[in-house]
């Protein structure tokens, strides 16, 4: 957690409370979670501004791949890789965590592996840590609230970072 006056100090936290219901605000789910800091500090004041960022989940030393690179039908997940000869090949994986931005995938395929994207881009696949997050704002005497439609207590969305 920071606080937007001690913008260089980082303090551990803890949820202790995780609401039962949610509101609504702008068609966002939101569901107020209350921490506790790990240790107390005199220089935080009740209603100052923070950013908290809480980790769900965390791998490490798994492959990653862009998020948009893994397709689904049929219950199934795949990527397609590329060949040697520049043509794709349908490739089966299993998902692990997912993120906004990566998603972590075992399976037929290693680092270094090429997986195209939609529009012609491609992505290689890389081997590193995964940590999913939330980031909310506002601690305002010890809750946060998080946003984000469907998928758990925290709402939809993780952010992988990896």
């Amino acid at each position: 957690m920071t606080l937007n006056a001690l913008p260089t100090d980082e303090f551990a936290a803890h949820v202790i409370q995780v609401a039962n219901s949610s509101t609504v605000v702008s068609n966002v789910v939101d569901y107020q979670i209350t921490f506790a800091l790990d240790n107390t500090n005199p220089a935080i004041k009740p209603g100052m501004t923070s950013a908290v960022t809480v980790t769900t989940a965390k791998a490490d030393g798994v492959l990653n791949v862009t998020s948009s690179a893994v397709r689904t039908a049929g219950g199934s997940s795949y990527v397609l890789m590329m060949q040697p000869d520049g043509t794709t090949k349908q490739v089966d994986v299993v998902v692990g965590l997912k993120g906004n931005t990566t998603t972590e995938i075992s399976g037929a395929i290693k680092a270094g592996d090429v997986v195209t994207l939609p529009v012609a881009s491609i992505a290689t696949a890389t081997t590193t840590g995964t940590t999913t997050t939330r980031t909310g704002a506002g601690l305002g005497g010890g809750a946060a609230v998080f946003g984000g439609g469907g998928g758990g207590a925290f709402g939809g969305g993780a952010a992988g970072r990896g």
